[in-house]
């Protein structure tokens, strides 16, 4: 295998999915991830020889985007943790990690701190036209295996592409593994790419099933691989996005209506693999120690604050949204209560315990479910002026949560419900509460008031994270975002 470079454009020379590091952790797993050991130096040309290879280069990608080394999932280099930093949910405790106390202040003027992100998101994207290109080309996969991985592949293209624009605005969008195209590839408006994800995802919910399938094609129980509705759960999101208020509500709505999801009434099984509230999960498998790191980096150890492995907790701006009686507070968020000490703080720190449990199998880690599908459906319908029906689906997330039915009635009263409901229910993943703030409108409202707090000075050009400098000297059609430096 060839050294990831720190570039984009180098990165898109190779295909990287099928490495030793994500293939040798698959033997033991469950059945989606149980694939023979790869050929040595397998190749573009083998990799989509036959349904089993195919499936372990798309299976790869998942992995990929889990691992320590890469994750953009989880642990302290992902995008819940940063943007969880970089907006309103966490308080930072290390002011000497350069790349935590930047992303804190809102100051990222220090480009290299971002480069993790690109890296990791165009390496991605990279293996996923891999995939595009070698499963469509191919002539010796069965029919039901290169639509099903087809679908798959575009799928996660879209996911990738839908994170990469939220987070850099209007961004070079590669469709092809051409690198004489992609080392002079320029920044695509964001509308474009947004047309892009929802043609993919179209797509996919023509090629993929409505039954979950194992990675060789198998029915089963395990939402790890994206089915139909996944496909159909992201496309709803995007509507929203983009504001197409029509299609949002539709697209939820489906889900709603589906049958086999409904909101898990306990709150301790939400998080659980398999849940009948999820709709697509990503699964730790051993190129991960089979761990969320999420448990590692949030979960304070009993009686403690804050230490060198644990440095950020929940800020208090966060844990005060919670309203009195919201069950997701005493189940979801933990707090420890600790004396000072000459060497460490004392005072009251709370941290997230939605994953808790390390024991392989038991949690997954949750991408898609129907709760946000009912605040997607909530919203659309306020837009629209159905506000009977935004209540209706509003009061059935905070019913779940032991909360009273909303007693907002304007459609504007209504749509801050809605924002205040998902930044309860998503705090700390996927970087929804600071993509929240940014479509709403608000994030320069709350910015200005958080980022003095945290010791930072607030700009609106900080809406959009900057490019890499390293990615601008490489290719000179790139630009960079307004007040970074280029």
């Amino acid at each position: 295998m060839k050294k990831r470079t720190t570039s984009i454009h180098t990165s898109l020379l190779y295909l990287s999915v099928v490495s030793v590091l994500l293939i040798t952790g698959f033997t033991g797993c469950k059945s989606f991830v149980q694939v023979d050991p790869p050929i040595s130096g397998i190749t573009s040309a083998t990799a989509y020889a036959t349904d089993k290879s195919a499936s372990a280069v798309v299976t790869g990608i998942y992995a990929e985007i889990m691992s320590a080394n890469t994750a953009l999932t989880q642990g302290t280099s992902g995008i819940p943790y940063l943007m969880g930093l970089y907006a309103d949910e966490l308080q930072n405790h290390a002011a000497s990690n350069v790349t935590r106390e930047q992303y804190y202040q809102n100051n990222l003027q220090n480009t290299a701190v971002v480069t993790p992100f690109w890296n990791s998101l165009y390496g991605a994207l990279y293996n996923c036209n891999a995939a595009v290109e070698g499963i469509s080309k191919s002539g010796t996969l069965s029919q039901p295996a290169k639509d099903r991985l087809l679908g798959e592949a575009k799928f996660m293209r879209a996911f990738l592409l839908f994170y990469a624009t939220n987070l850099f605005g209007d961004i070079p969008m590669p469709l092809t593994t051409d690198y004489v195209i992609n080392n002079t590839i320029t920044r695509s408006p964001q509308a474009k790419v947004y047309e892009q994800i929802i043609a993919d995802l179209q797509e996919a919910q023509t090629l993929l099933d409505n039954d979950y399938k194992t990675g060789d094609g198998n029915l089963t129980e395990d939402k790890a691989h994206p089915n139909k509705q996944a496909a159909t759960a992201l496309l709803a999101r995007v509507y929203l996005y983009v504001q197409n208020w029509q299609q949002a509500e539709a697209l939820a709505g489906s889900l709603i209506a589906d049958g086999r999801y409904e909101l898990e009434t306990d709150l301790l099984k939400v998080f659980l693999a398999n849940n009948k509230e999820a709709i697509w999960q990503l699964a730790f498998t051993a190129s991960t120690n089979f761990a969320n790191l999420d448990i590692d980096y949030y979960t304070l150890t009993p009686a403690s604050g804050p230490d060198a492995f644990r440095t950020a907790t929940m800020s208090a701006s966060l844990v005060n949204a919670f309203e009195p009686g919201d069950q997701r507070l005493s189940v979801w968020v933990g707090r420890n209560d600790v004396t000072a000490t000459p060497t460490t703080p004392g005072g009251s720190f709370w941290y997230s315990r939605k994953y808790r449990d390390k024991t392989p199998g038991t949690e997954y880690l949750a991408v898609l479910r129907l709760s946000e599908q009912l605040l997607i459906r909530a919203e659309a319908r306020a837009q629209q002026g159905n506000l009977t029906g935004a209540q209706t689906d509003l009061d059935a997330v905070r019913t779940r949560a032991g909360l009273p039915a909303v007693t907002a009635t304007t459609k504007e009263a209504l749509l801050a419900a809605i924002l205040h409901e998902r930044q309860v229910e998503f705090f700390l993943e996927w970087g929804h509460r600071w993509f929240d703030l940014k479509r709403s409108g608000k994030a320069n409202e709350v910015m200005s008031v958080v980022t003095p707090q945290k010791g930072g000075v607030w700009n609106t050009n900080w809406l959009l994270l900057p490019v890499p400098q390293a990615e601008l000297l490489i290719n000179r059609n790139l630009t960079q975002n307004p007040g970074y430096p280029s």
